[in-house]
């Protein structure tokens, strides 16, 4: 047990007098640098000489670390959760045994990853500029010191580790590694960032049970890290989450739909239904579609016949025009990705909304884009551009991705 004090309380005295009490010390400076040196021995006996030959000075530039911190930042009522201890040595210490060596090779790398875990540990929790800025200094400072000809390529900015790069692949570990830079993060997040954008479409503003919150994740999981896929990835991807969900599989018909904390099975995967929140029942796709009326008054071009797909496809732009995001719809030719777009446009109100349609081909440029933007905005001030005042503009591109002409194109 711990002293009294910080939610714990005194143990009576009654029952310590049945037992024997021993108090455990605090460990000298030389038993704590003993412990987390050998940790990062045993670690790295695999990794090169010059890696392993850094292991003492990265023990106690980490002990100095940690003993300036724990002076130098206090807990305050303003910064009462300051409190650092051992176990924020043994983070640092795991941090750095998550690395391989076949990914870090140098001993710029594993001083650059020292650097991160001191950053992840204990500059993350601090809360002002000012002890961020002096915890920051004291690390260059040891940086420079202890590890001059590492320091430069260790303070490159940005400095970003993590193990989701392969988390998804099957059968392979988890690997840490220098992520580099921010494209290279936000490549790996596209999808999660989807995911965001889609349950804040969902949502509701009012509260709601956690079955019902569930079920708006499900929905934004499928139409994020799962709207790319094809059919068998869908399967896969639809299998593995109602494996892991935990809500009841039940069998559900159009008079008896599935409810909230409940998956369908009517259909084949969880694709093929829409969660009503205000019923709060899960709705096949295919009883949304309304019933063809044919209008003699369109033209052949703008006639779109109902169907699950372009019905699905609708909804999901909506919801992204909602939250003012944009789209991209990816298919093969055929799958009716301009009609949907198109007839969708056409159901908006224009009176509030100005709708840009640009059609690419392999000879669009740049200048192209840029001439046709301009002459459909007005200028608002020196830098500001925008549609007409109290509308909102819905530029509309064609096969965006049509290719160049080659150099030899006759």
């Amino acid at each position: 047990m711990g002293k009294a004090g910080g939610g714990r309380n005194e143990i009576d005295p009654r029952f310590l007098s049945l037992c024997c009490v021993f108090n455990m010390t605090f460990p000298s400076d030389d038993t704590v640098y003993h412990i987390y040196s050998s940790i990062l021995e045993g670690h790295f006996q695999m990794f090169s000489a010059d890696i392993r030959s850094l292991i003492p000075n990265i023990t106690k530039s980490l002990l100095a670390l940690y003993k300036v911190i724990i002076q130098s930042l206090p807990p305050t009522p303003s910064k009462f959760h300051y409190i650092f201890n051992l176990r924020d040595l043994s983070r640092v210490c795991g941090g750095l045994c998550l690395t391989t060596p076949d990914r870090f090779t140098s001993p710029e790398q594993f001083i650059r990853v020292w650097r991160n875990e001191c950053l992840r540990v204990f500059f993350d929790r601090l809360i002002n500029d000012e002890d961020r800025s002096m915890v920051q200094k004291l690390l260059n400072e040891l940086l420079e010191t202890n590890f001059p000809e590492q320091a430069e390529y260790a303070k490159t900015d940005p400095i970003l580790f993590g193990d989701y790069r392969t988390a998804l692949e099957e059968g392979g570990s988890r690997v840490y590694e220098d992520i580099q830079d921010y494209e290279a993060a936000k490549s790996l997040f596209q999808e999660v960032s989807q995911l965001c954008y889609m349950l804040d479409a969902c949502l509701p503003h009012d509260c709601m049970s956690s079955t019902v919150l569930e079920c708006y994740f499900l929905q934004a999981l499928y139409w994020s890290l799962g709207a790319t896929l094809l059919e068998d990835g869908r399967e896969k991807l639809d299998a593995h989450v109602k494996e892991i969900c935990g809500l009841l599989s039940v069998s559900d018909t159009p008079e008896k739909p599935a409810r909230a904390g409940e998956i369908p099975t009517s259909e084949k995967t969880l694709y093929e239904f829409y969660f009503d929140g205000e019923k709060q029942v899960w709705i096949a796709w295919n009883q949304m579609v309304p019933k063809y009326q044919y209008d003699p008054g369109k033209k052949f071009s703008e006639i779109l016949v109902p169907t699950v797909d372009t019905v699905r496809s609708t909804w999901l732009l909506g919801l992204v025009r909602d939250i003012h995001r944009p789209a991209v719809l990816v298919g093969d030719t055929g799958t009716s990705k301009t009609a949907t777009i198109l007839n969708f446009l056409r159901q908006l109100d224009q009176n509030s909304n100005f709708l840009l349609p640009m059609n690419f081909s392999s000879r669009t440029a740049s200048i192209d884009v840029q001439r046709n933007l301009e002459a459909n905005v007005e200028k608002r001030t020196k830098d500001t551009y925008g549609p007409p005042v109290g509308k909102c503009l819905l530029l509309f591109i064609d096969d965006m991705n049509m290719p160049q002409v080659r150099s030899n194109h006759l």
